[in-house]
């Protein structure tokens, strides 16, 4: 299939689903079917990414269901920034793809407002010490930075321009300074986490996370890298922001090759474990489209397609139409060794798939 079938394959798979989940908050599927965490979790990080993907289907359909199922997700997200304790980095997440989108698109005050003050919350979590956002809650978590919160940073920058604030901003740079000076080895490559000492703000540590081990390459971690930097340079304009964006997307791709474009957990796992991570792809295809559109360098725009085409190829379960999921073969970390369909992979997916119609057609 070339992409504007996959595209086109993927409306009719979404839209078979959102009528089975309308607004619910699914995570990942148990025998081809979405699970609903609006009860139990309603405060987990990856609840906004089906409100993320219905709005994708508004933009392309322009059948309002899908924005009425969109914001009955984000009135159950409402909830969670009253709960301190379970709130943490991916504020963003869960506000840019559910209040922030329903304000983009029908300038409603209270959507505004909700979203401003996730911002606000997540702004609160900024080190003064350390010059990062911190990730969790609890004494276990003192000093954790995370390189995910890259992706989060956007909300922030959106506030400053609502605002006319430049706390927001300022914020969301410094934490992005610091990632540049304390994730980044010399290949190009990005630690998931790292510990800083909140007293003196000094680098501690960094830890393997989600990924193989210590010191080895979380594909998903890269992945955000290259989104969040890309989206970094397009809110700021500073050039470091798209050098350190392009850095890791060059690296990405080198790995990416090594095993015809198909994206295990890690690039440092052993050989013969075949551990994917199809949402590592997918995201990664995203910052490299991005990166396209600011350089017009058309060797991102190519990477990307080769990689949303071998997880279209190998990953997507096209023919189970019992299957709710875009694509399976995604994986939460490294340490639990499953294969998952995650509601994230087919956002980022469908979002690039959608990205790259509109480019190369």
């Amino acid at each position: 299939m070339n992409i504007h079938d996959i595209k086109e394959r993927s409306i009719d798979k979404i839209a078979k689903t959102a009528s089975c989940l309308k607004d619910a908050l699914p995570y990942i599927t148990q025998d081809g079917k979405y699970n609903d965490e609006s009860k139990d979790r309603p405060f987990w990080w990856t609840n906004s990414f089906w409100a993320g993907i219905l709005w994708q289907m508004y933009d392309v359909t322009g059948d309002k269901v899908y924005a009425d199922y969109a914001i009955g997700c984000e009135k159950k997200l409402e909830k969670v920034m009253y709960e301190y304790e379970k709130d943490d980095h991916d504020l963003g997440f869960l506000w840019l793809l559910s209040g922030v989108e329903h304000f983009e698109h029908f300038k409603g005050e209270k959507a505004k407002n909700d979203a401003l003050l996730a911002a606000s919350i997540l702004a609160s979590r900024y080190d003064l010490t350390a010059k990062v956002i911190r990730a969790w809650n609890g004494e276990g978590a003192k000093g954790l930075a995370i390189i995910d919160c890259m992706m989060n940073l956007p909300l922030l920058y959106w506030a400053s321009e609502q605002e006319k604030d430049a706390r927001f901003k300022k914020i969301a740079m410094s934490h992005a300074d610091s990632v540049i000076k304390n994730f980044f080895r010399d290949n190009g490559s990005v630690c998931h986490i790292v510990k800083f000492d909140t007293e003196t703000g000094e680098r501690l540590e960094d830890l393997g996370g989600q990924g193989y081990k210590q010191g080895s390459s979380w594909t998903r971690g890269q992945g955000w890298a290259i989104y969040g930097f890309i989206q970094s340079y397009q809110w700021t304009k500073e050039q470091r922001y798209l050098d350190t964006a392009k850095k890791v997307a060059d690296y990405f791709i080198g790995e990416a090759k090594k095993n015809d474009y198909k994206v295990k957990c890690d690039f440092c796992q052993p050989e013969n474990d075949n551990l994917y991570d199809s949402s590592a792809a997918s995201i990664a295809a995203c910052g490299m489209i991005e990166i396209y559109k600011e350089t017009g360098e058309k060797k991102y725009l190519k990477e990307a397609e080769n990689l949303i085409l071998a997880t279209s190829e190998n990953f997507c379960p096209w023919d189970n139409e019992k299957d709710m999921a875009l694509v399976n073969f995604g994986s939460e970390s490294f340490e639990k060794h499953e294969h998952l369909a995650l509601i994230y992979g087919d956002y980022y997916f469908f979002h690039a798939v959608c990205e790259l119609d509109d480019i190369l057609n």
